[in-house]
């Protein structure tokens, strides 16, 4: 079958001229006339009769009286496309304008696709303020689609209305007819031209073929036209999500090809990224160390309320530089051990602090009386001013206490000193030991020769030996002997020189050259000497034939009061004594022995 016989069946089967498609259609309206003998129903306005516009006629549809509204609708039985509709109101046969243009005044017109008015097209709205309007035939262009024509009066209290309007709303159709094509698809005299396929639900304007409106993504009077950049759907009134490279949408439903720009994400990148997921299509998760719990700029990443303590940049994916820590890397680390970088977070030193500090974060001195590493150390109880010592190292306060040197006052006194600073030597301890580091005593007792506390006194007269216990001979002259030996230091007592005093060998000879000089120019005192010469032999022989007399205890040989005479009072003593007594002494010598 040729194309042009199939387009010739289908215009005659399917198209036909424009018709009025009310006629016999169910109709309605909201206040029938409350006598039932009489037929005024609202099918009156539909039935194709309108010759006799009168009560009696009984062609006219009449609602009931005094009502503020009035409306009255028909139902197409489908969604058609509509050319005009023509309202022919009631006039009792009279000439234009009849008796009840005043109820017909102000009268509205809609077309809907529900039984509710305002889900509608207001077609038209008769607003006039002319007496003797509106005319009760009506001509209204409405090229729409729909399913329900609707018409609707009102008198409201409390409005004011033109004087010749009625006091009530009326229905008094004699008959409304709706022009169209039974087939939305189609346009025409003759309703034979389809509308173009982009238009919505392929409905045009009867006469033109222009578009009631556009299929989603097309725009033009024929619905030709794509929808322009960055717009899309129904009527191109939506605009495209945040597409990639700022590209535009599918015209249609929106969605982006090539995915979402930063900060979107779904079909049309019109959702913003969800809490914690930024960038292209969102696929990037923020920062853990965002400051908000994983809150970022969707769009860039950007922490949103800072870093979290020990972060910085805009990312807050670095870590504080050496020496700083915690919010806004604002904070300096304490002083932690050998200058290593304290945790970028909570400031805390992994090795522990240097000397001088404590506490977690190492920025506490210590308290007093501690030092060193971590404050673990105690400053000596030795420093000049107890456990007060440099925080750092340790060195004493004031110095230190007596018997102890060094900077942490922790060393004894070394050997043969003590007291402060140890500058003091120590006495004439026994075997010469070490004395007491502190107060110099002499744990062991003195050596001999010497006494006191600290051993440095030497013995008081008389006496001699270890701790001066021990007394000098009765022997010694004036009990004066060496205080470290005991030895005699002056003239020796003995048998034979009871009445006068003794020198030692030395002294004797001395004295004996004096007087031979003195008597070396006498005869007589030379006749003298040289008849007692051999006595005086004699006694030199027995005195170096003469002992040390022994020791004994300074108990039995100290006598109080006892002066020390010196050796040159003891001449001078000798010196008294002339020529003859002294040989008279050696003769006595001569008797002795």
């Amino acid at each position: 079958m040729s194309l042009a016989l199939i387009q010739f069946l289908h215009f005659a089967i399917c198209t036909q001229a424009i018709e009025n498609l009310a006629l016999g259609r169910p109709a309605w309206q909201n206040h029938d006339w409350p006598n039932k003998e009489t037929d005024w129903g609202a099918a009156k306005a539909v039935d194709g009769k309108y010759t006799d516009r009168g009560v009696v006629g009984n062609q006219c549809t009449i609602s009931n009286d005094k009502q503020q509204t009035a409306e009255w609708r028909v139902d197409l039985e489908r969604v058609v496309s509509i050319s005009q509709i023509n309202i022919y109101y009631r006039t009792d046969n009279a000439p234009s304008p009849g008796a009840y243009y005043g109820r017909f005044a102000g009268f509205f017109l809609y077309v809907s696709n529900t039984t509710v008015k305002d889900d509608g097209y207001l077609c038209f709205h008769e607003i006039q303020t002319v007496d003797g309007t509106p005319t009760e035939n009506q001509t209204i262009s409405c090229p729409v689609h729909g399913r329900y024509v609707i018409y609707y009066n009102e008198r409201r209290r409390g409005v004011t209305y033109p004087s010749y309007y009625s006091q009530y709303a009326y229905n008094e159709l004699c008959e409304l007819e709706v022009y169209g094509c039974p087939d939305q698809r189609y346009f025409g005299e003759y309703c034979d031209q389809l509308c173009p396929e982009n238009c919505q639900e392929q409905r045009c304007d009867i006469t033109t073929g222009e578009c009631l409106g556009c299929k989603p993504g097309y725009q033009g009077r024929m619905c030709s036209h794509l929808c322009g950049k960055q717009m899309y759907g129904l009527e191109c009134s939506l605009s495209c999500g945040n597409c990639s490279d700022g590209e535009t949408c599918h015209h249609v439903n929106g969605t982006c090809l090539t995915g979402c720009s930063e900060g979107a994400e779904g079909e049309t990148c019109q959702t913003a990224c969800q809490p914690g997921y930024y960038g292209k299509d969102c696929i990037h998760e923020c920062s853990v160390n965002c400051g908000v719990t994983r809150r970022c700029n969707r769009y860039t990443g950007e922490c949103e309320g800072g870093c979290q303590p020990g972060w910085k940049g805009n990312l807050c994916e670095q870590e504080c530089d050496a020496g700083m820590h915690g919010s806004n890397c604002s904070q300096r680390c304490g002083y932690c051990l050998n200058n290593t970088k304290c945790h970028h977070s909570n400031g805390s030193c992994f090795d522990g602090c240097s000397a001088g500090y404590h506490g977690l974060l190492c920025s506490k001195e210590c308290v007093p009386g501690f030092y060193g590493k971590d404050c673990r150390r105690n400053c000596s109880k030795s420093c000049g001013v107890s456990k007060r010592c440099d925080r750092i190292t340790g060195h004493c306060e004031g110095g230190c206490q007596p018997g102890w040197q060094g900077i942490q006052c922790d060393k004894e006194c070394g050997v043969g000193l003590y007291g402060v600073n140890c500058n003091q030597t120590c006495g004439h301890c026994l075997n010469d030991s070490q004395c007491h580091f502190v107060n110099g005593s002499c744990l062991e007792g003195c050596s001999s020769g010497y006494e006191g506390s600290l051993c440095m006194k030497v013995c008081r007269r008389s006496y001699w030996g270890e701790n001066c216990k021990r007394k000098c001979h009765t022997d010694c002259v004036n009990q004066i002997c060496h205080h470290e030996s005991g030895v005699c230091e002056t003239y020796v007592k003995s048998q034979m020189c009871e009445a006068c005093s003794c020198g030692n060998t030395t002294t004797i000879i001395s004295i004996i050259v004096s007087v031979l000089i003195v008597i070396s120019g006498s005869v007589l005192n030379y006749l003298i000497w040289k008849r007692n010469q051999s006595t005086i032999e004699k006694f030199f022989k027995q005195k170096d034939n003469v002992k040390e007399f022994p020791a004994v205890d300074i108990a039995d040989q100290y006598s109080a009061g006892d002066k020390i005479t010196s050796p040159y009072a003891e001449l001078g003593e000798l010196g008294k004594h002339n020529t003859y007594d002294e040989l008279h002494i050696y003769e006595k010598a001569d008797e002795k022995i």
